[in-house]
């Protein structure tokens, strides 16, 4: 519930910025790149957490599949570029270089 509403609050941050003249392939670059890194965070405290508690074959898939998971974000995130934005509240606002 916690990453659905902090992912909904960047959404509308990253909305609002792009209307009030922000770059739009910047910011939509920005909310990819931060989308990726929470659901790999994700995935990794979940492997963690299953590697934890492994007991059967129903645990190894859960951590096969998070591994998969991670393998899957690893592929599609494109080379690290500095964060030009950072969410303050419920804005974006650019980062000074």
């Amino acid at each position: 519930m916690g990453n659905a509403v902090r992912e909904a609050i960047l959404a509308l941050a990253v909305v609002e910025a792009i209307l009030d003249g922000a770059d739009v392939k910047a910011a939509l670059a920005h909310y990819r790149q931060r989308l990726l890194a929470a659901f790999a965070r994700h995935l990794h405290l979940c492997r963690e957490l299953y590697l934890s508690g492994r007991s059967g074959p129903w645990w190894d898939h859960q951590i096969d599949a998070a591994q998969r998971g991670l393998e899957w974000c690893k592929s599609v995130s494109e080379p690290a570029e500095p964060l030009r934005y950072r969410l303050r509240g419920f804005s974006l606002e650019a980062i000074d270089a």
